[in-house]
């Protein structure tokens, strides 16, 4: 059974009793993956313009060398979920006070990560100037409206938000089963790498939650 990211929000906190195999007795494979969800939300309450919705982040894990490796991924948007938040109604001040979604740019993540004792050390960075962008349009007068990016993904993981890029952070690995090993249609207990995240940073609330799988998600 493969399973969307997006599931996976749902998934993981369901693990019932079961029986599969692990990796407890077997070192990590040469390639493996972690996939996961970034949800934030804006709070239209206080912030008049900020951007909701989901980021997916998909990180491909390639062996370099001894139990050391090589992490490079993507974040992307999820379309449908995106929208652009507004707080207060029109008034004197701004007569229009519009808001409206307007496109996303993916980013992309590089890093190192390293097996230690049955404990995953990641240390994922944004990959250059290839950063996530959320672009809003907001109109509070008649004589025009500013678009600007929100750059609600990028500050909510980095080190100042979250903590998922930009620093070190680490997962327990140690008899783990891969999320796409775990038998279909069946509830299991199994033990299972996952990482969840939760912050707020700049008036913006973001959630997430990462594991690992054997095989690329779809």
């Amino acid at each position: 059974m493969r399973i969307s990211p997006l599931a996976a929000f749902a998934l993981l906190p369901l693990l019932g009793a079961g029986c599969v195999s692990s990796i407890a007795t077997h070192p990590m494979p040469d390639e493996f993956w972690g996939s996961g969800s970034w949800r934030f939300d804006s709070q239209e309450e206080r912030l008049h313009d900020g951007a909701s919705g989901v980021a997916l982040v998909v990180l491909k894990f390639t062996r370099i060398t001894g139990d050391q490796y090589e992490i490079f991924g993507d974040v992307t948007y999820v379309e449908d979920e995106m929208r652009c938040d507004e707080a207060q109604p029109s008034g004197r001040i701004c007569p229009l006070n519009t808001c409206s979604y307007v496109n996303a740019d993916p980013g992309t993540i590089a890093g190192t990560a390293e097996v230690t004792n049955g404990v995953l050390t990641l240390k994922p960075v944004w990959n250059g100037d290839d950063l996530p962008m959320e672009r809003v349009r907001f109109s509070c007068r008649t004589d025009g409206d500013m678009e600007h990016d929100t750059a609600a993904v990028r500050s909510t993981m980095d080190v100042y938000g979250a903590g998922f890029v930009d620093t070190v952070w680490t997962m327990d690995v140690d008899g783990i089963t891969f999320i796409d090993d775990l038998p279909g249609g069946e509830v299991t207990d199994t033990k299972t790498a996952s990482k969840s995240f939760e912050t707020e940073v700049g008036l913006v609330k973001a959630e997430g939650l990462f594991a690992l799988y054997r095989n690329e998600p779809e």
